[in-house]
C-alpha cells in the first residue's frame, strides 16, 4: 500500500511561510518506513524543507538513499529506539541555505539550525532561521538529575530551554524571523503564548489573511493536552512569550 498523506495527518504539520513549504514529520522510527520509499520520495519532493524527528538511526545512509539528487542533508544520530534529528532542504532551494550549526546538549536534546537567505523569501529581505529540534520527555532517564547552582534547583526543562534559548540568541540577528520545528515534548494544553488579540495581530501580519479563517480549519486537539499541560509546555510557553 503506498504512503498516503491521510494515513499519516496525526505524524506531520505542515506550515507555509511566504513562499516556503516546511513539513514536520515525527516519524518514530524511519527504518518502519523502508518499504515506502518511493511514496517518502513523492512526498518529500512537494516541499522545500522537511525536519524529521524520532529518526532513530545511526547515520545517514538509509535517508540519503531516497533523497532526491541535489538537495542537502543534515542529521544527528538517534541512541537506540531514541531520538535523532534530520532536516532536509529541496535542490531548489539547497544553494540558498546555509548550515548554523548543530547541538546534543543537555544530554536527552537534539537539534539542526540552518539560516534561508534573505533573497531567497518574499520576508521583506528578512532571512529566515530555522531550527529543527527534539527534546526527550521531562520523565526520560537520558537527562541528569536536576542539578542545585546558587542555590537554585535547575531541572531538566531548565536547562532544555536554556539551551535552546542561548542557540537562537547566538543564531539569530535582528535581521531574521525565526521558525522552531519538531518534537519538544511539551504539552501546552490550553496555555496561550501570547494574548488572542497578539496571535490574530500577527497572524495577519505575516499572512495578509484573517486569523480566525486560517484557524478554522485546524481540528480541535482531542486529547490529554487538552486540559493538562506539564512542565516542559510551561517552559516552551514562556520561551514563545519572550520571542
Amino acid at each position: 500500500m503506498g504512503l498516503k498523506h491521510t494515513d499519516m495527518i496525526h505524524l506531520m504539520h505542515c506550515h507555509t511561510v511566504s513562499d516556503l513549504r516546511v513539513l514536520q514529520w515525527n516519524v518514530h522510527g524511519f527504518a518502519a518506513w523502508k518499504q515506502e520509499q518511493t511514496s517518502v520520495m513523492r512526498m518529500l519532493l512537494s516541499y522545500d524543507i522537511v525536519a524529521l524527528t524520532e529518526t532513530h538511526l545511526q547515520g545517514d545512509a538509509m535517508l540519503r538513499a531516497i533523497m532526491p539528487q541535489g538537495s542537502q542533508l543534515h542529521t544527528l544520530d538517534g541512541a537506540g529506539r531514541k531520538g535523532g534529528v534530520a532536516l532536509w532542504i529541496s535542490a531548489k532551494m539547497a544553494d540558498k541555505v546555509e548550515l548554523l550549526g548543530k547541538s546534543q546538549l543537555p544530554r536527552g536534546s537534539q537539534s539542526i539550525w540552518v539560516r534561508f537567505r534573505g533573497n531567497a523569501l518574499a520576508l521583506g529581505g528578512k532571512s529566515i532561521v530555522i531550527g529543527a529540534c527534539y527534546a526527550a520527555p521531562a520523565s526520560s532517564k537520558r537527562y541528569a538529575r536536576a542539578r542545585v547552582q546558587a542555590g537554585v534547583t535547575r531541572t531538566a526543562g531548565d536547562r532544555v530551554f536554556g539551551k535552546l534559548r542561548a542557540l537562537i540568541n547566538r543564531f539569530c540577528t535582528a535581521n531574521d524571523e525565526l521558525l522552531l520545528m519538531g518534537d519538544m515534548n511539551a504539552r501546552v494544553a490550553n496555555l496561550q503564548e501570547v494574548l488572542g488579540a497578539e496571535a490574530d495581530g500577527e497572524i495577519a501580519a505575516h499572512t495578509g489573511t484573517n486569523a480566525s479563517s486560517l484557524l478554522a480549519a485546524i481540528p480541535e486537539r482531542k486529547s490529554m493536552d487538552q486540559k493538562q499541560g506539564h512542565a516542559h509546555g510551561q517552559l516552551l510557553v514562556n520561551l514563545c512569550r519572550e520571542l
